[in-house]
């Protein structure tokens, strides 16, 4: 009887675990991009404040994105920054903070499947994109290619630090960085065989000590999304000179609103 009784826990059990484990599967995809749209009155704003300068513009494989290119009025050539979202930002929200840097051009894009950019996002996809829209904004006879800034929230941190990787830039901006999305969902799911899951790992451990350029790295030391530890992990492994300002009272969301950050970060890239 006890037999019996042990070999059906263990077979439900397993069937927890398997059941678990595929839908982890099917559902990391809308876990890790939830593809938010774009908020029309917000775009209506965004319209009227910055006109001229919403921008569609085709990948090489023919995908739409959809963002702004805002350029100050200077007959100089203008800094730019790049700014990339987390994984549940539709990137227009980010110019409601643009008078943080008024001597900068800003490239504000969405990733594909976000706004109004087509297409499906993928760490892959995402990374090609990045590595395009610099390419192209890096030519602009209106900016100076000397002085391209990145910055990142939560996974735009892993969008960014991979760009740092690839190509000069004059500094980087971390908001919530992580080491990995990997480690952050073995951390989440210690019983799942998650290395064997996970499509999109976003290693940024990996392009961190690639990075020769400066970082000024914001950490919220109450995120329950990416803790702490996660963010010490790859801003040890940064292989320029990076600063860290910590928030003793800030989680995932609320860091975005203390006016201390935005005043840092644009003093970071005067």
């Amino acid at each position: 009887m006890i037999k019996k009784l042990l070999f059906s826990l263990l077979r439900i059990t397993v069937s927890v675990f398997v059941g678990m484990t595929v839908l982890l599967y099917f559902a990391q995809e809308y876990l890790l991009f939830p593809r938010k749209p774009l908020d029309e009155g917000f775009a209506v704003w965004a319209r009227q404040t910055f006109p001229q300068s919403e921008m569609k513009i085709f990948a090489p494989d023919g995908t739409k994105l959809h963002g702004w290119f805002v350029q100050r009025k200077t007959e100089e050539k203008q800094p730019l920054l790049m700014y990339f979202g987390g994984n549940g930002d539709e990137a227009t929200f980010f110019l409601s903070f643009s008078e943080h840097f008024p001597q900068h051009a800003l490239a504000v894009f969405n990733y594909r499947g976000y706004g109004l950019s087509e297409g499906s996002p993928s760490e892959e996809m995402i990374f090609q994109d990045t590595l395009y829209l610099y390419d192209l904004f890096s030519k602009n006879k209106n900016i100076d290619p000397n002085r391209i800034y990145v910055m990142g929230r939560s996974l735009g941190t892993g969008v960014a630090t991979y760009l740092a990787s690839q190509r000069p830039v004059k500094g980087t901006i971390l908001i919530s960085p992580y080491d990995s999305i990997l480690a952050l969902a073995e951390e989440r799911h210690p019983y799942v065989p998650i290395q064997w899951l996970l499509k999109h790992p976003f290693k940024s451990i990996n392009y961190a000590p690639h990075v020769t350029s400066p970082a000024l790295a914001f950490v919220g030391l109450i995120d329950e999304v990416v803790s702490p530890e996660h963010s010490q992990h790859l801003i040890n492994q940064w292989g320029g000179q990076i600063k860290t300002i910590t928030f003793p009272l800030a989680d995932h969301n609320s860091i975005m609103d203390d006016i201390s950050l935005w005043k840092n970060a644009g003093e970071f890239i005067k």
